[in-house]
């Protein structure tokens, strides 16, 4: 083979490949960034979690809705709230741009990002968590965000989609699990995740303590992102978008440990805090959701931190059409009296759930459950 021929052979291989890893990426579209999809599963996260911060915003700026209503939060509210199911009770479209991992003032930028990209947005929803609200030792902790802040599709954005490495293994990996049925760990191409029997979940409340245990000890409250929130609440509204303010749950066996460490005080300073810039929607608080036995087939959530869609349907529904069936109402008012029912809450499940106590006492002392 002479020299011109192989590199007319290199060429067309080389084309041939591209080809095929472009047309892979789209057709499969691993990060629900495109319309079509060839499988009703896609394997969204955590494998995607990463690159959410660059996934995301590309979804927006290629999503051609009009966009009355966003989402937003940590990754209690990535993975707990369905788009759809604004859409179901108000008949108009809804996007979840809540990114897990984001620095604090990451979370503001990517808001700005999806109001330059989708300025028609008259509603934003913000799922507030009180670990967020922390004192950080993390020196990128107000970090700009690391997502791009330009509104229009940018060719990086585009190699991403289409032919990044992770997207591809990513492509393959969602085609693999589909096609032998093992749709653990998958979601929906609305982001829903698919519910499955995790018999793993024990060991998955088990992390989560140890981490929360870990976390909450001699915790302070950082006072500063109060302000940046109070600050950023009033831009918005000063603009005529409506912005409400939700704290998202988690099982009440991991929230136990803000008041087991010692954070009572600062716990309920933190939403004192919150209702002096706005009221807030609590969603925190032991109910028949958040107290749910911890077994391999229960359907609330799939850890000790993050809810599934058939609790976050429920905030959805009181967040959106302002009622309070599922979520305590915290005024300036009346948060003194709902912090104490929290607490009596708590108490009263801490002395009827025994199990879950030895339980977790079990866990922090090392020994094998």
């Amino acid at each position: 083979m002479n020299y011109k021929n192989y590199n007319k052979l290199l060429f067309t291989s080389s084309a041939a490949i591209l080809t095929f890893i472009v047309i892979l990426n789209y057709l499969v579209n691993p990060y629900n960034i495109f319309k079509q999809r060839i499988f009703k599963n896609t394997l969204l996260k955590p494998e995607a979690k990463i690159q959410e911060r660059v996934t995301k915003p590309i979804g927006l700026k290629i999503d051609s809705r009009n966009i009355d209503a966003i989402f937003f939060g940590t990754s209690r509210a990535d993975l707990g709230l369905d788009k759809e199911h604004y859409k179901k009770l108000t008949g108009k479209e809804a996007e979840n741009i809540a990114i897990g991992g984001l620095h604090f003032q990451e979370m503001l930028d990517t808001i700005d990002i999806a109001l330059k990209i989708h300025p028609e947005i008259k509603h934003i929803y913000i799922g507030l968590d009180y670990g967020t609200f922390l004192k950080s030792k993390d020196k990128n902790d107000d970090n700009r965000a690391t997502i791009t802040t330009n509104p229009k599709l940018e060719a990086s954005e585009i190699g991403i989609a289409l032919l990044c490495l992770k997207t591809t293994g990513n492509s393959i990996w969602t085609i693999i699990k589909n096609l032998s049925g093992n749709k653990k760990r998958m979601f929906y191409a609305s982001g829903k995740k698919y519910i499955f029997v995790n018999k793993k979940i024990k060991k998955e409340f088990e992390k989560s303590w140890t981490e929360y245990n870990n976390a909450y000890t001699k915790a302070e409250l950082d006072d500063k992102k109060i302000q940046k929130l109070n600050n950023y609440y009033k831009n918005l509204t000063n603009k005529g978008i409506e912005v409400t303010l939700f704290i998202m749950p988690s099982h009440v066996s991991e929230f136990y440990f803000i008041y087991k460490t010692g954070n009572r005080k600062n716990y309920e300073n933190w939403k004192k805090s919150l209702v002096s810039i706005a009221p807030v929607y609590d969603f925190q608080y032991p109910n028949i959701y958040t107290t749910d036995k911890i077994t391999p087939q229960m359907k609330t959530f799939f850890d000790a931190s993050h809810c599934t869609y058939l609790v976050g349907d429920k905030i959805i529904d009181d967040i959106v059409l302002k009622k309070t069936n599922t979520a305590r109402l915290l005024t300036k008012q009346n948060v003194d009296t709902i912090n104490n029912l929290n607490y009596q809450d708590i108490k009263k499940w801490e002395n009827t759930d025994k199990e879950t106590i030895n339980w977790i006492n079990k866990i922090l002392n090392g020994e094998e459950e």
